[in-house]
């Protein structure tokens, strides 16, 4: 059961990921995902386009929870109480979970926008700031997809 192997995300390799967000899927447990545009976290920041992700994840969820646990970011826009954990996805199983869902959701999205725009290798990088990344970019510029507000990227034109 996926239980017993969730942990924070970013601790955990892409595959491993991958293989809990099945194994949440098939256990039938109710997930909610949030999408925002690059150009709405360019024009809110990146907390308020966060908070508006995880608004979105909450109101697709088939069951309205009674009580939210966030990781480190207050929800006081849900009139559902809840509590922000610094560190959430490293103490609270729920948390974790989210995370990881979030995490393949964001990289599967990267992986088709690597069919899109193929000279940016997005899935490869999905979108960190690696050298192969910065490479793609010193070449052929910023991307619709990119969000401008994040630096380095503030040097590119589209």
């Amino acid at each position: 059961m996926w239980m017993g192997k969730v942990r924070d995300s970013k601790k955990l390799t892409p595959l491993r990921r991958e293989n809990i967000y099945t194994e949440i899927e098939e256990s039938n447990t109710d997930c909610g995902i949030g999408i925002v545009s690059p150009a709405e976290v360019d024009a809110l920041g990146i907390v308020r386009a966060t908070k508006n992700a995880m608004i979105q994840a909450i109101s697709n969820l088939a069951v309205r929870p009674s009580f939210l646990l966030v990781d480190a970011v207050p929800l006081s826009e849900v009139e559902i109480p809840g509590k922000a954990i610094i560190k959430g996805d490293e103490k609270c199983l729920s948390i974790a979970a989210a995370s990881i869902v979030a995490k393949v959701s964001r990289d599967r999205i990267m992986v088709d926008e690597g069919d899109k725009f193929p000279e940016y290798g997005f899935e490869k990088h999905k979108g960190y700031l690696t050298p192969l990344h910065r490479q793609n970019l010193d070449v052929h510029g910023a991307c619709q997809i990119h969000r401008m507000s994040f630096y380095p990227l503030t040097s590119y034109k589209i």
